[in-house]
C-alpha cells in the first residue's frame, strides 16, 4: 500500500503524522498556528494525542523557533 503521507513510529510505539505534513497534505488554506488550535478546541489532549515540539527557524536571521506537532494516527479522521 502507498503512503498519502509520510508518518513515523513513536517511542510509545504508536503511528504519528507531522502536523505541518498533514496541514499541508489536506491544502488547509489557514495558516498552520491557527488551524492547529483550532484542532486542539476540539477536545484533543496534548501528550495523549498529540505532543508539540519547536524546531529551530530556517530564516537565515533566526527568529522564534517554529512550534511543530506530531498526531498520533488514531486521532485523526479524514
Amino acid at each position: 500500500m502507498n503512503e498519502l503521507i509520510k508518518t513515523f513510529k513513536q517511542k510509545d510505539g504508536s503511528v504519528a503524522v507531522d502536523g505541518r505534513d498533514l496541514h499541508d497534505f489536506l491544502e488547509v488554506e489557514t495558516p498552520y498556528r491557527i488551524w492547529i488550535q483550532r484542532m486542539i478546541e476540539y477536545g484533543f489532549t496534548e501528550n495523549v494525542d498529540f505532543a508539540g515540539f519547536e524546531q529551530k527557524s530556517t530564516k537565515p536571521q533566526g527568529g522564534r523557533p517554529q512550534v511543530n506537532h506530531a498526531s498520533i494516527l488514531d486521532c485523526i479522521v479524514l
